[in-house]
């Protein structure tokens, strides 16, 4: 079958009556389309690029010394600006380590079902037992309120 001339791959068809018909139907379609801005006569910025050839971007490409390489880290910190040492933790009581204790097992007893050991049945009611009981009582060890000078904004 041979090309028609109307199709648009058709050897007969100029490729900038194609152009203008396209413009046609563009300016047709959205009369109040903004005009493409004019090609600027300006060069781009010259970019320093780093060893792999990406471009390197500084805030201010005249200034390469925005950074002080002698900075030691904490050492030029104001002192007020880093926090008290934390309070010793309080004493474990006997029942956050029966606590921990019962979610220990249960995470121990996953583990070893997962590598394939088989347990006996009680054994999974006892696991299942001792993480909620072992979950119930370390919840319970949680402050119940918050110190009065606490503002919640320490992370």
């Amino acid at each position: 079958m041979a090309d028609s001339p109307d199709r648009p791959g058709s050897p007969d068809r100029d490729v900038d009556a194609i152009d203008r018909e396209f413009r046609a139907m563009i300016e047709a379609s959205f009369p109040d389309a903004p005009a493409a801005p004019q090609p600027s006569d300006r060069s781009p910025r010259d970019h320093r690029t780093d060893e792999d050839g990406l471009p390197i971007w500084l805030a201010d490409p005249d200034d390469e010394d925005d950074f002080d390489d002698e900075a030691d880290g904490w050492e030029d910190v104001p002192p007020g600006q880093v926090g008290e040492p934390l309070p010793p933790m309080r004493a474990w009581t006997f029942s956050a380590v029966l606590g921990a204790i019962g979610v220990a097992w249960s995470v121990t007893a996953v583990i070893l079902v997962l590598l394939g050991v088989t347990l006996p049945g009680w054994v999974g009611w006892l696991t299942v037992g001792a993480f909620v009981g072992g979950f119930v009582l370390l919840i319970s060890q949680l402050p119940r309120s918050r110190p009065p000078d606490d503002d919640g904004a320490v992370v």
